[in-house]
């Protein structure tokens, strides 16, 4: 997909996303986890970095980590990071930045994707994010990509900037509004119990 959208006119930069997951030592339950390409992503991705460098300054054996992954572990910068991989590798990474990632579009750390094609067997794009040129047609080029999208990867989905962040914001809205109704039903049945509860009183 990458090499057939980074070859659209109009297209300036390609770069990829992959996702898998791991255990870390230390920590209960499995971590998603994101590979980057630290020679493209620059530009490409707005990467809210908190401390320390970013992922376009990676190293292959560094990581960086979701700010909110961090502080409820206890992980900060200059820490290592003990992870077992979906393949049984037993792997190190050195934690370099923290990233604030409200929309959990990067899991709970970032690797290089070197690291996770070679460490986590994964070399698939799961998004891939491109730039348009400056003296391009920016509607035009879009509209290039996701025909190309459509016709050639029907599977997939094509979407400009603003469209991800309306999918992302509907699905915080589904969730938010389970969570509510969950409490409403948690509030109606605690109406009942102190209307029972009162009720037995009186009686």
């Amino acid at each position: 997909v990458a090499n057939d959208v980074a070859n659209v006119e109009g297209v300036d930069t390609v770069t990829t996303l992959g996702y898998s997951h791991a255990t870390v030592s230390g920590v209960s339950g499995e971590e998603r986890v994101a590979g980057v390409d630290p020679t493209s992503v620059e530009g490409l991705i707005d990467f809210e970095v908190e401390d320390g460098t970013g992922p376009d300054g990676m190293a292959r054996d560094d990581a960086v980590i979701d700010k909110a992954f961090g502080d409820s572990e206890g992980v900060g910068i200059g820490d290592t990071l003990d992870v077992l991989t979906p393949t049984g590798t037993q792997t190190s990474y050195r934690v370099v930045g923290e990233v604030k990632d409200n929309a959990d579009f990067l899991g709970s750390f970032v690797v290089t994707s070197d690291a996770l094609r070679d460490d986590f067997g994964y070399d698939q794009a799961g998004a891939v994010v491109a730039g348009v040129a400056e003296e391009a047609d920016l509607d035009a080029t879009e509209e290039r990509v996701k025909e190309l999208v459509d016709r050639q990867y029907p599977i997939a989905e094509a979407m400009n900037t603003e469209e991800l962040k309306e999918t992302q914001r509907e699905q915080l809205s589904g969730l938010l509004s389970l969570i509510y109704a969950l409490l409403a039903l948690a509030v109606i049945v605690s109406i009942f119990g102190i209307v029972n509860t009162l009720a037995l009183s009186i009686h």
